[in-house]
């Protein structure tokens, strides 16, 4: 699959879980139930966004390569990296592999 293809695949995802997990949310507020139903109702939203932020974070991070502004080296990084590096839509602050310098690396999709 291409990148394009999975990086858009990873936005409809996002939108799904967090648009289903406020149906949810709406629904235990909306209408009277006990108050366990409407617990596990609200559990059951934020896991399911949870699900989907994870998931499009995962496919996002796969589509594609970043590319250091330094060397120009190509490389994926780690989840962790991924997650914690501060961003734009299209730029990450990632540590290159290669040349060891922390910079915004430009999100590339092949």
């Amino acid at each position: 699959m291409n990148s394009k293809k999975m990086l858009a695949i990873s936005v409809l995802i996002g939108v799904a879980n967090v648009v289903a997990g406020l149906v949810l949310i709406i629904i235990s507020s909306l209408f009277q139930m006990d108050l366990w139903i409407r617990v596990l109702l609200s559990a059951t939203a934020v896991l399911v966004i949870g699900t989907g932020i994870v998931c499009a974070c995962i496919l996002d991070k796969n589509a594609g390569t970043f590319e250091c502004k330094n060397c120009n080296h190509k490389f994926t990084p780690t989840m962790m990296s991924y997650i914690c590096g501060a961003h734009t839509f299209n730029k990450r602050r990632l540590k290159c592999p290669a040349c060891k310098k922390v910079s915004w690396c430009r999100h590339k999709f092949d």
